[in-house]
């Protein structure tokens, strides 16, 4: 699926009916691999991109491109471990009080690994993200999105409708449905 046209997130002005401030974005999971390719859709469609990521774009294998985007000063990159408090404080403390919209891409999708490492990077990391979220932004906040993949129904081949009863076939599933 393609994202919508984000003109309509830019600042209306009394005065000719659109103003050069674009909109202020907050990745979670920016150097990832979905977040990567975002970072670089929203580079001339806002004023600044904050990244909040637990591993460097220097480390991302990211392409020459995408390290470019990174380069760019619009983009502003933390380091942090969203699974602790700690973590998360440290990282929103980076992060201007006036974001328009946080886009959470985080969250453990590594395969193969332990329930309490998918429970950790996928359950608590979206509680404290959340705090924080509401914490720092409140009401002044435009949009929350939470980005996901994940297999909720039957492995039937069927089309199913958002109302069906979830079927939730691995740990990854089972924590981002319950977050």
């Amino acid at each position: 699926a393609s994202l919508p046209n984000l003109t309509h997130m830019m600042a209306s002005t009394p005065e000719n009916g659109h103003s050069t401030t674009f909109p202020k974005f907050l990745i979670l999971g920016g150097c990832g691999f979905i977040g990567r390719h975002l970072v670089s859709y929203l580079l001339d469609k806002s004023s600044v991109i904050f990244i909040i990521d637990k591993t460097s774009p220097q480390v991302a294998w990211l392409n020459p491109q995408q390290a470019d985007v990174f380069k760019d000063p619009k983009v502003k990159f933390t380091s942090a471990n969203l699974i602790t408090l700690q973590g998360c404080e440290r990282a929103f403390d980076t992060v201007d009080d006036d974001i328009d919209y946080v886009i959470n891409l985080a969250a453990e999708t590594r395969k193969g690994q332990t329930e309490p490492v998918y429970r950790d990077g996928i359950l608590q990391l979206c509680k404290n993200v959340c705090q924080f979220v509401d914490k720092k932004f409140g009401s002044r906040l435009q949009c929350y999105v939470e980005l996901s993949s994940g297999f909720l129904y039957t492995s039937e081949k069927t089309p199913h409708k958002e109302s069906d009863k979830a079927d939730l076939w691995n740990h990854e599933t089972r924590y981002k449905y319950e977050a």
